[in-house]
Order: structure tokens, then C-alpha cells, then sequence
């Protein structure tokens, strides 16, 4: 037995060969077939992130944890082993407490959360592979994630009754953005559940009152994501709060709302001490609670503010101020220290006083600084100005009392210690010596300065000038995503960027900046030539700007262009030539864009993964069939009189474009073929295309079901066909279709769509639902 045979054998190596996020769903499956012991451990591995790509994929996997309920198994992988009957009141144990200690109660609907009984005369259908044998653990118990984006337009209380009940269930991971269900006692069950939660995402749910989210305080607690999307107007300030303040341990915020203020707001600062990132869309929130987030809040690196109108220069100022070391006061200095080291963070009092202690000449804007100083004033209490102003007159010496403070508890350690036990003196001469080593990292921790800003982004805050944001970029060298957009943004908040090299920068965003010109972005492209991503939306460049992205941005991977009108075909195929790396291209309604981009060169381009191409613009000089000859059946041929040759042989050579070209297309979505109806078999097409798993077509979808059975047979790695609306694919037939078949999973498009944030976010509900 070799050495290798020998490690396959542990089961330890085995589980850590497998969980590489190198191998895909379909090498697991693979590596289920070996043996019986490569079965179990795949197995497990799979049950983590099971993919429900279709309706009858969710039933199959529904049917399982309802089918496992019945079954008694002995429960592994989990500290605690209740009975059934015990799991399933854990979600309603506040109704067993006594009446003075019981918090806000459930409904009643909550206990009624039983399992029905499972038909034992019909041989149930499990998902995914079967497991010969007799099983010793359940396998709701190793699922970590549910991927509900496929059938969110499927969801009803019925399945997420059914989830419920299956208490054993430990998720890890939950996103619900997509599902526009009620807040029900289900999901109330599902989340009290989980209490070993890490990511939790919302969207447009409805939130209970404030006094029935009691129960989710277990799961809050465990919480290091937490991402509100779209909050409706019912989510007010009182349900923000208590999700920020049982909520400790988070470090990605993301918050989206229309209602929520700095009463709500004030929150991060006090409690997510802990934070990361910080993503927020509120028009209402002031410069206060960004004063407060930047004095609480130390760890931040990532800033993303959306649609802030109500936001000044001072925000910009008390970030430059937080990341800028030479511009922070002393006594913020020796606070930020002392959380570096793990001392208890400061007081917000006592670095608002620091703040307000700071000369004018530290700020290049004494006025806006003032304005800070007064908003972060009122903020605090008055009792506690005496203590803020005797902090920051006293922070000089805050290290060096930490230094005593440390060396003092040192020389009680070791006068204890030597009073019980008498040691070597060349063991006390190695002791002061590593203890000195130790206080000269501690100080050297003290004494560096926090870490820089690693994404910014300022979208359509109209409050903040752009010489504003050419400050703070000019001290970020070590910058990597900037993101900016409106109409306010000008040449003079590029000003840094034409002027200095920035080459960590890798991602480079515009959202409708209108007002930057085109010496602008070749000064900046030349600068930051190390970018991966490009994203341009909404702009007035030439063919000045794309060509200076084709001739420095070597490294570039991702190119995003939406509604971009002075694009050409010509400046676009350098860049797919030159760009050797490009993995991911997005072409969004750009007026000047044609068709002719893909047939004029033959150039192949392996790298290409996904790609978007979508025109609402009318092409009436092309792909028109002839009037001698309608376009009707479903093979096109060059039998066919010069008419109909006009209408079919373009999209012939279109679609032979894409398959020579890119060849590894994973993602392909077009917005149309041509303006009319034509006869060519598309499948035949796609078909060649051996790694594609997604595809959509918005607008004359020539496919019905005989080709989506094709498709499904001949493209094992196909998962999703999106089709506009066609009088050959009713609703009906896609409904028969998804629930009869585990992949792909059929979308149907009502209009074309306007960006990809919107393709991204989008939910097909059926009109006719069986």
C-alpha cells in the first residue's frame, strides 16, 4: 500500500482534499462513486450548498427533510441531541417561561409548527444522490447555505412551513433579497433555528413589531453580516435599532432605506465596533453619525455611501481625518492605540473632544470643521465635556502611561512568581529580555498608524464637492475600488489620480459623469495601469478614453459599458485584442454599437466568459427578412430566394461569430437577434458551446419546448434559460417544464431589461401557478 493510498484512506486528508474550492459540485458527485467511504464524506460536503436550480429540484430537496423528520437517526456533528419532539419547541420555548419572565410572545400559529405525516405507501424520491444503506445521521444537519434565487418567484408559507420543521437544520448562510413574502412565524422558527447564523440578507419583507423580534436575539448575537436591501417604509428606526444593537459581532453592514435616520443610525457606532465594511443608501442620515462611526468604528476600510444627499464636505473631512495620520490629533492617535493593542476602546466623549480640540489649521476647511465640532458637541452630553476636554489636554502622555501601566504589572508578576519558586538567573536574565522585546512591539504597535482605505465610493451625494474627494484621494495611495458617480462629479475630484500613480487601484467605477472629459481618463488610465475592472455608465468619452484603455490596461479583466453613446465597433475589438485577459464584457444598450463588433474580425478571444450584449435600439438597415419570402419554419437554408437570404444569412454568421470566438462562454445574454422573427436554429449553436451554463434571449425568442428539451439533453451544464415573452412558450408549458426537471431552469422576461443590477435583482413570478 503506497504512501498516497495510505492518505486517501484518513478521513481527516480525504475531507480536506475534498473541500478545496477548487473542485465544483460535479467533481464531488464524481468522487461519490469511488467507494463507500469517498460516498460519505461527498456526500457531506454536497448536503453543505445544495443547488435547487428548479421547482422540482426545491420539492425533492422539501420532501427529503420532510421524509427525515419521521425517521429516527442519530444526530452527528451537533453538541446537543434532542428528541424531535424537543427540536421542534426550541423555536416556542418562550411560551414554557413563567409569566413574569416571559418577553414579548409569539403568535399562536408558531406552535402549530408539527410535522404532517409522510405517505409511507409511496416510495419517496430523495434529492440528490442516494445514499445505499443504513444512514446514521440526518442530512438536514450539514447544510450550510440555501440558494433560493431560482424559485424565489415559486416560495408560498407552505415550504417555508415545511423548512421550519426541519429543526435540525444549522445554516450558516441566508439570503432572502428576492422573496417578497411576509414576515410569518415560519420564517420567525427558521431564523431562531439558526443560531449559528453568520450571514443574513433581507429584502422587501415586512417586518413584525419591535416586541416579537425578542426571539431573534440568539440568532443576532452570532451575526457577521447583515445586509438590508430594499427596506420598505413599514421598517422604521425602532426595528433598525434592535437589529444594530443585538448585533456585536458584525463586520459587513449594508443598509437601504428610504425612512431610517441618525436616530437608528447612531447605533453602529456604539455596538459594531467590530466593522469591516460599510454600505449605506439612506438620504436621511446627517455628518453626525458618519462623526460617530469614524470615532467607534476604527477597523473600517471599506466606505460606500449611496444616494446621501443630506451629507456635506464634513463627511469627507472626518474620513481624511481618520485615515490620514499626520492630520489625526494626538489624543484620537493614543485612542486608536489602545484598540490596536485590545485596551477597551475610548469614549465617544472623550474623541469628540479630541475632535473638537483640533486647530484650524489642521482641516484644510476651518468652516466645515467647526460645523463638525458643533454637530459632534451636541451629540455628546454635557456632563461629559469637563471629562472630554481633560482627555485630550492629557492624551500626550496616554503611551507612555500604557507603558508603565505595563512594566509595573510585569514587575508584580514576576515578584509573585519568585516568592513561590525560586529560578535560574539565566532563566530571569531570558525572561527581562523576551518582556523587553515584547514592550518594544507593543510599541511599535502603538505608534503605527491605522490602516488605510481600501474601497470608497461616493454615488449621487450632492452634497459633496469634488475638491472634496480630491483631498482624501491624494493621502489613499494605497487605494484599491473607487467608485463615483452624479452629475456634480467634475475633473477636479480626478485631479490626484492624473497627477500621482496609484498601483494598488484595481477597480475603477463611473455612474453618470457627465462632466469629466477625456484628458481626465487617459491622464488617469496612464497612472493607475494596473485595473481589473472598468466600469462606465452614463458618459459623454470618445474614442480617446477606450483606446487609452486598450493600450495601458494590460491586466484588465472586466469591462462594463451601459448607455455609453460614443462608443465604436472599431475601438471596442482593440480593446478584446490587446486585453489578452479579459474574462467578463458588458455591453448595455451603447447606441453605436452594432452586431458588426462580433462578424467584422474573426480573431478568437479564450479568455471571455461571460458576456451581455443587449440593444433596445431599432436596426432597421439589417436583419430584416425579405418581403418574397416570410421568414416561416424552423430551418433556414440557402435554398431560399435573396430575400429571405437577407434576413437569415447575418444571423447565421452572427451566431457563428460567437461560437468560433468564444469558445469558453459560460454566460451569454442578448438582448435580441435581430428585429423580426427569423428561421435559424439556435440551439444547433449553442449546442457547440460546451461549458455554457446561462443563457438568455429578451426580445423574438425563436424556442419552444422541443428546444428546451434539447438543450437540456445535449448541454449537461446548462442551468438557466432566460426567453422574453412568445406565442410559442406559454407560461403553462414553462411551468410543466420546471417542475418535471431538475435543470435548466426556465425564466421568462416580460420587457427587456435596463442594466444588469436590475438582471441581477430580477424575479420571475408566473401568472397562471397550478
Amino acid at each position: 500500500m503506497d504512501a498516497v493510498s495510505t492518505a486517501l484512506s484518513s478521513q481527516d486528508i480525504l475531507h480536506h482534499i475534498l473541500s478545496l474550492s477548487s473542485l465544483a459540485q460535479s467533481d464531488l458527485r464524481a468522487c461519490c462513486l469511488v467507494n463507500s467511504d469517498w460516498a460519505a464524506t461527498g456526500l457531506a460536503l454536497l448536503w453543505r450548498h445544495p443547488q435547487c436550480h428548479t421547482l422540482l429540484a426545491f420539492r425533492l430537496l422539501l420532501d427529503t427533510l420532510r421524509h427525515e423528520q419521521d425517521q429516527p437517526a442519530r444526530v452527528l456533528l451537533l453538541p446537543s441531541t434532542h428528541s424531535r419532539e424537543r427540536s421542534v419547541r426550541r423555536a416556542s420555548t418562550m411560551h414554557s417561561m413563567s409569566p413574569s419572565a416571559r418577553t414579548p410572545t409569539a403568535p399562536s400559529q408558531s406552535l402549530a409548527i408539527l410535522p404532517t405525516p409522510y405517505r409511507t405507501h409511496c416510495p419517496p424520491k430523495e434529492y440528490g444522490i442516494p445514499f445505499h444503506g443504513k444512514r446514521s445521521y440526518h442530512r438536514a444537519q450539514f447544510i450550510r447555505t440555501l440558494d433560493l434565487h431560482a424559485v424565489a418567484g415559486f416560495l408560498s408559507l407552505h415550504h417555508l412551513e415545511i423548512l421550519a420543521r426541519s429543526s435540525r437544520i444549522g445554516l450558516r448562510a441566508l439570503d432572502l433579497h428576492t422573496i417578497q413574502l411576509p414576515f410569518s412565524e415560519h420564517l420567525l422558527a427558521i431564523l431562531v433555528a439558526s443560531k449559528q447564523l453568520r450571514s443574513l440578507t433581507l429584502g422587501s419583507i415586512e417586518f413584525p413589531p419591535v416586541e416579537d423580534l425578542a426571539y431573534l436575539k440568539p440568532c443576532l448575537g452570532g451575526l457577521t453580516e447583515l445586509r438590508l436591501m430594499s427596506c420598505p417604509d413599514t421598517v422604521d428606526d425602532a426595528v433598525l435599532g434592535f437589529l444594530l444593537r443585538h448585533s456585536p459581532q458584525l463586520r459587513q453592514l449594508e443598509i437601504h432605506g428610504e425612512k431610517f435616520t441618525d436616530q437608528s443610525l447612531e447605533f453602529i457606532a456604539t455596538t459594531c465596533v467590530e466593522l469591516e465594511s460599510l454600505v449605506l443608501e439612506v438620504p436621511l442620515m446627517t455628518d453626525v453619525v458618519v462623526a460617530q462611526i469614524t470615532t467607534g468604528c476604527i477597523k473600517i476600510r471599506t466606505w460606500r455611501l449611496i444616494d446621501c444627499a443630506a451629507l456635506s464636505e464634513t463627511t469627507v473631512e472626518l474620513l481624511e481625518i481618520m485615515y490620514d495620520w499626520d492630520k489625526t490629533p494626538k489624543g484620537i492617535r493614543g485612542g486608536f492605540a489602545r484598540c490596536l493593542t485590545g485596551s477597551p476602546p475610548p469614549s465617544f466623549t472623550s474623541l469628540a473632544g479630541a475632535i473638537g480640540g483640533l486647530s484650524l489649521a489642521t482641516s484644510p476647511s476651518s468652516t466645515s470643521l467647526s460645523s463638525s465640532t458643533t454637530l459632534i458637541s451636541q451629540s455628546s452630553s454635557p456632563s461629559s465635556s469637563a471629562s472630554s476636554i481633560s482627555t485630550s489636554n492629557h492624551s500626550e502622555s496616554d503611551v507612555s502611561q500604557i507603558h508603565k501601566n505595563q512594566q509595573r504589572q510585569g514587575n508584580n508578576n514576576n515578584g509573585s512568581s519568585g516568592a513561590h519558586q525560586e529560578e535560574h538567573p539565566f532563566i530571569l536574565e531570558r525572561h527581562m529580555q523576551l518582556s523587553s522585546q515584547q514592550q518594544y512591539r507593543q510599541q511599535q504597535l502603538l505608534l503605527q498608524p491605522t490602516a488605510g482605505l481600501s474601497t470608497l465610493e461616493f454615488r449621487n451625494c450632492i452634497g459633496i464637492h469634488p475638491h472634496a474627494i480630491n483631498s482624501i484621494l491624494r493621502v489613499q495611495l494605497r487605494l484599491e475600488h473607487l467608485t463615483l458617480g452624479g452629475p456634480k462629479i467634475t475633473d477636479d475630484a480626478l485631479t490626484c489620480l492624473t497627477e500621482t500613480a496609484y498601483p494598488h487601484l484595481r477597480t475603477l467605477e463611473l455612474f453618470d459623469c457627465i462632466e469629466v472629459s477625456d484628458e481626465t481618463m487617459v491622464a488617469t488610465l496612464f497612472n493607475c495601469d494596473r485595473l481589473t475592472k472598468v466600469g462606465i455608465r452614463g458618459s459623454n468619452f470618445t474614442f480617446r478614453t477606450f483606446s487609452a484603455i486598450a493600450m495601458h490596461l494590460e491586466m484588465l479583466e472586466e469591462l462594463h459599458l451601459e448607455h455609453v453613446r460614443l462608443i465604436i465597433n472599431e475601438t471596442l475589438q482593440d480593446i478584446m485584442l490587446r486585453c489578452s485577459k479579459l474574462r467578463v464584457l458588458k455591453l448595455w444598450h451603447c447606441r453605436n454599437l452594432t452586431q458588426d463588433l462580433f462578424t467584422d474580425q474573426m480573431d478568437p478571444v479564450p479568455s471571455l466568459e461571460v458576456l451581455e450584449y443587449m440593444d433596445k435600439y431599432m436596426r432597421p438597415f439589417q436583419n430584416q427578412p425579405g418581403r418574397d419570402q416570410p421568414g416561416g419554419g424552423r430551418q433556414g437554408g440557402a435554398g431560399g430566394g435573396g430575400g429571405a437570404n437577407a434576413g437569415w444569412e447575418p444571423q447565421v454568421r452572427f451566431l457563428q461569430t460567437l461560437v468560433v470566438r468564444f469558445e469558453n462562454l459560460r454566460a451569454l445574454r442578448l438582448g435580441k437577434i435581430a428585429e423580426t422573427y427569423v428561421p435559424v436554429n439556435l440551439v444547433s449553436y449553442l449546442c457547440q458551446l460546451d461549458q455554457l451554463e446561462k443563457f438568455s434571449i429578451f426580445q423574438n425568442p425563436c424556442l419552444d419546448v422541443v428546444d428546451l428539451k434539447e438543450l437540456q439533453s445535449r448541454l449537461p451544464t446548462l442551468i438557466e434559460v432566460g426567453v422574453g415573452q412568445s406565442d410559442k412558450l406559454s407560461e403553462e408549458d414553462i411551468l410543466h417544464f420546471n417542475q418535471s426537471r431538475h435543470r435548466p431552469n426556465v425564466l421568462v422576461y416580460r420587457r427587456l431589461l435596463e442594466s444588469s443590477d436590475e438582471l441581477a435583482t430580477y424575479v420571475y413570478k408566473p401568472i397562471f401557478n397550478s
